[in-house]
């Protein structure tokens, strides 16, 4: 019967007394054999040497927590005949752009390999904020429109160096704001236009060559005044005055936007009387009683009747601006009928009633 020993370092291995033999220290081994006859020899000597595993670590370049759209590198050590991540990727880096755990397994020139522990990425959530305005995007100079921003953000700051929740433009131009999270990250809102209307030209007033005519030096959107009051329909680029007084005129644009006003020009024309006489129509003259009158737009204050004695007869207080006056029961004669405008300018006219 034959019988084996074998030997680490030239000493007997406890047990070790079959044919083969599982290594597992590094040294120097032999095998002694011996027969059923008595017979035995020795191997050659056989020297087993161990190779450290390799160490596998991850080294990452970035942050582990990520922003929309950001991304990592992670890196395995240099030097290794392989690598195997848990995402397929077989190279010593990865760039990673979404939250997850990640490892790798290294391998060595000896064929030994090692995982390492595991590299936790995760990702932060931040929403784009949407712009709030409070009031028209499109208004005249000098006004404004305020624009708003969702709280429950960290930073905010406008595309205009304004840093707040809310931002009062009075410029035209486009707005945007960057909002930040607690995380660091940003986002940006939508972007809402603004536009500002140019202030309308100052007009000027100039004269016709026989100064019955004002004339405005702008065609369009005119808006007359008499002593800084408003002439209810004077809206044409020419005025004739009627009273003595100061005028002026502003112009106004197709979006509502209002000019500066004009200097004011005083009329003092020396034939008022008849251009007011002008104006008034009365018919029929001589009358049987009714008197019907045409104004021409005047702002009378009231109209007197005067009899052939000079006495006050009757007072007018409301006529527009067509308007009929009966005088039926007064008796036949020539009456004068004064006008008064509201300046304190007056005209008169004769009337004959014949019954």
């Amino acid at each position: 019967m034959t019988s084996y020993q074998w030997y680490l370092g030239g000493n007997a291995i406890s047990g070790a007394t079959s044919a083969s033999l599982t290594a597992t220290a590094a040294g120097t081994y032999s095998l002694s054999v011996v027969d059923g006859n008595g017979c035995g020899a020795t191997s050659p000597l056989y020297t087993i040497t161990t190779v450290a595993n390799p160490v596998a670590t991850i080294v990452n370049s970035g942050s582990a927590l990520l922003c929309s759209g950001a991304s990592t590198t992670l890196t395995a050590p240099a030097g290794m005949s392989g690598y195997t991540w848990s995402t397929g990727d077989t190279t010593q880096s990865i760039v990673v752009s979404s939250a997850g755990s990640y490892t790798v397994t290294v391998v060595n020139s000896s064929g030994c390999s090692a995982t390492s522990a595991a590299t936790v990425i995760s990702a932060s959530q931040i929403v784009a904020p949407t712009i709030s305005v409070s009031g028209p995007l499109a208004f005249c100079a000098g006004g404004s429109v305020t624009l708003g921003l969702p709280m429950g953000y960290n930073a905010y700051g406008w595309n205009s160096g304004v840093i707040s929740t809310q931002l009062v433009a009075t410029q035209g131009g486009d707005y945007y704001a960057t909002v930040t999270n607690s995380d660091g990250c940003t986002a940006s809102s939508d972007t809402v236009s603004v536009v500002v209307f140019a202030t309308p030209p100052t007009p000027s007033i100039s004269y016709t060559a026989n100064d019955t005519i004002m004339i405005s030096s702008i065609a369009d959107g005119n808006q007359w005044y008499f002593n800084g009051n408003i002439l209810q329909g004077e809206t044409n680029d020419t005025l004739r005055p009627l009273n003595f007084g100061n005028y002026s005129v502003r112009v106004e644009d197709t979006n509502g936007c209002e000019g500066v006003m004009s200097a004011m020009q005083f009329y003092n024309s020396v034939g008022i009387a008849e251009d007011l006489e002008r104006m008034i129509k009365l018919y029929p003259n001589p009358t049987s009683g009714k008197i019907s009158l045409e104004l021409g737009g005047l702002d009378l204050e009231v109209i007197r009747v005067i009899d052939g004695r000079g006495r006050l007869v009757r007072e007018i207080s409301s006529c527009d601006d067509y308007c009929q006056i009966d005088i039926s029961e007064m008796g036949d004669g020539m009456y004068q009928l004064v006008f008064i405008t509201s300046e304190g300018l007056f005209v008169s006219k004769s009337v004959v009633l014949q019954k």
